[in-house]
């Protein structure tokens, strides 16, 4: 039994290192790469957050704290699809529950009504396919847009660092200028998603007790 195991084993991992092996003299082109589309590249993103800054700068008498409403203004519609999307998925997840207490009313019934049946499924399909999409396209979109905020503020960091005077250069320190580019547009890009995660979670429980609320009394 051990020596068929084992000769199993050996045979599974030369079948893997022949294939790596096939794998590695297959050379990759340019054009075996997909492209980005143009509104996901970094050069646009930082274009729209530059142009953004340009207008708070010109609205606002002073030029403090311009970043975080240069962000909201340049992801502003994005930001609310993607709450939209996490809200359908809330509800989804909570409508869950309550089909699963419908189909138990309905099989407790004598009698069973076919048509009140293929409804009970038909909507749970449905809220199914919802909870599914909704769900995809909020991790998608937030981890989207949340990269492309990432590429304009390590761009906007970049131009800055190369703007910067000798006198700046003395207050900032290289660690913190690295610090500034590759640790806080890294919080700031992964923002969206757990902006959108924080308020979802407690609007999903208190939706869940109003539905026990609702069944149980």
């Amino acid at each position: 039994m051990g020596e068929n195991s084992g000769a199993g084993l050996v045979g599974h991992f030369s079948v893997l290192i022949s294939t790596l092996n096939v794998e590695t003299l297959v050379k990759a082109h340019q054009d075996d790469i997909p492209s980005l589309e143009s509104e996901d590249e970094a050069q646009f993103a930082y274009e729209v957050f530059a142009h953004q800054c340009d207008l708070q700068r010109k609205q606002s008498s002073s030029n403090n704290n311009l970043v975080l409403p240069a962000l909201a203004k340049s992801y502003m519609k994005e930001m609310v699809f993607v709450g939209f999307l996490a809200f359908l998925r809330t509800v989804a997840v909570v409508a869950a529950p309550i089909l699963l207490y419908a189909f138990v009313r309905y099989s407790a019934h004598e009698e069973h009504n076919l048509y009140e049946g293929l409804l009970l499924v038909g909507i749970l399909i449905i809220f199914k396919i919802g909870e599914s999409l909704s769900q995809r396209h909020w991790y998608f979109g937030a981890r989207r847009f949340g990269t492309r905020m990432r590429s304009a503020l390590t761009s906007a960091g970049y131009r800055k660092l190369l703007k910067l005077s000798s006198s700046s250069r003395r207050k900032h320190s290289t660690g913190e200028i690295v610090n500034y580019i590759a640790v806080d547009a890294y919080r700031l890009g992964e923002f969206p998603w757990w902006f959108h995660t924080t308020w979802t979670a407690p609007l999903q429980l208190a939706f869940a007790i109003s539905v026990l609320f609702g069944t149980v009394g």
